[in-house]
């Protein structure tokens, strides 16, 4: 886990954290870099990005070669907008992969996140879903749906690849009702006071 080092950006007031927020995968990452309010506990978001990660249909260039190329440039992007961020709210994936090819997407994915030298906050999908919209079992169009509502001056793309920042969104009003956030916020006040 990377060292705690809280920014004073202009984007973060006094009493906010940078967080960036994350929806992982291997062909689309998510990312939405937010300030949260550590006496409101409100979320302002910065903003929305996917990282797209294609493959190459080239017969010339191995899989794994390949494979390597895309893992770097989803990971370099993530990096370029981490390093706005003081810590990252995140779905971390984990099981239901029913074939090597999701597993291994799985694996790549996991691997960009912990390659973030940043301390992580796991939450599930289930706890993204009920942040946002109080369901548990929201549809993709419905998790659209409440981060178009709820900030819609950010740059949606007004198609479903909109889903994965409104994930990676979510993931941050998720994070911030976690014990683990909730119990970290007292020094987080403390070292922005100091």
């Amino acid at each position: 886990m990377g060292k705690i080092r809280l920014k004073t950006e202009a984007t973060a007031q006094a009493n906010e954290v940078m967080v960036l927020g994350c929806d992982p995968g291997f062909a689309k990452f998510g990312m939405a870099l937010t300030a949260v309010n550590l006496d409101t506990m409100t979320v302002r978001p910065i903003r929305i990005d996917l990282a797209v990660s294609k493959k190459n249909s080239s017969k010339q260039v191995l899989v794994s070669s390949d494979d390597v190329r895309r893992i770097s440039d989803v990971r370099n992007q993530v990096v370029a907008m981490a390093t706005q961020a003081d810590l990252i709210m995140s779905e971390v994936p984990s099981g239901g992969a029913k074939s090597h090819a999701a597993a291994k997407a799985m694996a790549y994915a996991t691997a960009i996140l912990a390659s973030v030298q940043l301390p992580l906050i796991q939450v599930t999908p289930l706890q993204v879903k009920f942040a946002a919209t109080g369901d548990k079992h929201a549809s993709k169009a419905e998790m659209i749906a409440w981060a178009r509502e709820k900030h819609g001056a950010l740059n949606w793309t007004k198609t479903l690849k909109d889903e994965h920042m409104a994930d990676a969104l979510a993931a941050v009003y998720a994070g911030i009702e976690s014990e683990q956030f909730l119990t970290s916020t007292v020094m987080m006040r403390s070292l922005k006071t100091a």
